[in-house]
């Protein structure tokens, strides 16, 4: 039911390949952060901002706030996590401070399905190695998620192992 609102994506890579760069392109306002540059020129205003910093579970929920008042909004409607490591920890620790968005968008690591449970131990300088040892379950998340009254609602494979959430 989200016509229009404000995304948010932790972890939008170059900028080419994320969840959330269609919205941008609809003229949705919102913001990435994430430490890889960004392919392509953009410039920081009140529809779109870019935080080049590392994300942890300690320093989230301040990339959100700052990237919110740069945007003049209150909350997001749409989050999208990509991290390749932390993100169920980030992801926890922001739910338990935010305004909950209406759609979340979390990879998880395909590698352990469903009923299996995994998750890497925080590391806040974890860094992928393109192995196995990444991320969290399927399962992780929907647990996770369960007790913010969030609901799986599909998985998507074909740009990756992508979970959407619905409120």
């Amino acid at each position: 039911g989200i016509k229009k609102g404000v995304f948010a994506e932790f972890g939008p890579g170059d900028g080419t390949e994320n969840n959330t760069i269609t919205l941008a392109a609809l003229k949705w306002k919102g913001f990435w952060v994430g430490s890889e540059d960004i392919k392509f020129k953009y410039n920081n205003s009140k529809n779109f901002h870019f935080s080049k910093g590392w994300i942890t579970k300690e320093n989230a929920l301040n990339f959100y706030n700052n990237a919110l008042k740069n945007l003049d909004e209150k909350k997001a409607d749409v989050f999208s996590l990509d991290l390749d490591g932390n993100d169920i920890y980030v992801l926890e620790e922001l739910l338990k401070q935010i305004d909950h968005p209406s759609l979340i968008i979390a990879e998880y690591n395909a590698k352990f399905p469903p009923p299996i449970r995994f998750k890497i131990k925080y590391d806040a300088q974890f860094v992928w190695r393109g192995d196995d040892y990444f991320g969290a379950s399927l399962s992780e998340f929907v647990d996770v998620l369960k007790k913010y009254s969030y609901t799986l609602v599909c998985c998507n494979s074909h740009t990756g192992a992508n979970a959407f959430f619905i409120k």
